[in-house]
């Protein structure tokens, strides 16, 4: 069955926030934001509040009538500033996620600074579709729009995911590292430039329904 890009509405919350916690299995979810009632709430209570924020571009993909993946990007806003880090959730390790998210907000200002860009704050596909191609619907969308406009955008990514966003012209510009119960975890900052359309044809076509 043919999967669709649309943008996603408050109506799908519930599913987003499902998705995330079957999809974010890593040791910092699993301990700064395990799937309890209090981090659930707050989870629920933040996208809530963002989907709503006309400087954020919430996309899902959709595949027959079931979302399969979604993703949350800040859109480039000149002159915005550093948001400073939320209150964290009852229920999971407050003081892990303050200095492990500290770091990566950090390193997000030392690598791209006051310059306007897109952020991929959040992609999440369900664990049973992935591989087909969703992750990259919700990451070829933006990198068109960041290409027609002339921006660079910006993420942090897991090891294993490093690949997928390589092959959409994102580099690696430096790595967040951490202690989580005994094991170092690494997230690796990646920066794309904005790309000339010959530069771009690793980037497949799909079928787009956005307003």
């Amino acid at each position: 069955m043919p999967l669709s890009l649309h943008p996603a509405l408050p109506s799908d919350l519930d599913t987003l926030i499902e998705i995330y916690f079957l999809s974010f299995q890593n040791p910092l979810a699993l301990t700064a934001f395990p799937d309890v009632p209090p981090v659930r709430k707050w989870w629920t209570d933040s996208i809530e509040a963002e989907i709503k924020d006309p400087t954020a571009l919430f996309l899902k993909v959709v595949e027959g009538d079931e979302i399969i993946a979604w993703a949350k990007w800040n859109r480039p806003v000149a002159g915005k500033a550093d948001e400073p880090l939320p209150q964290w959730p009852e229920g999971g390790d407050k003081e892990l996620a303050q200095a492990f998210f500290r770091k990566m907000a950090d390193m997000h200002h030392t690598l791209i600074g006051s310059r306007p860009h897109w952020y991929l704050e959040l992609l999440a596909t369900h664990p049973s579709h992935q591989r087909k191609g969703a992750g990259g619907m919700l990451l070829n969308y933006v990198c068109k729009l960041a290409d027609a406009k002339g921006d660079i955008a910006y993420l942090e990514a897991s090891p294993v995911s490093v690949s997928t966003y390589q092959r959409y012209g994102f580099k690696e510009k430096d790595r967040v590292k951490m202690m989580i119960n005994g094991e170092e975890y690494v997230n690796q900052c990646m920066v794309r430039d904005p790309q000339r359309a010959e530069e771009c044809n690793n980037i497949g076509e799909f079928g787009c329904m956005l307003d």
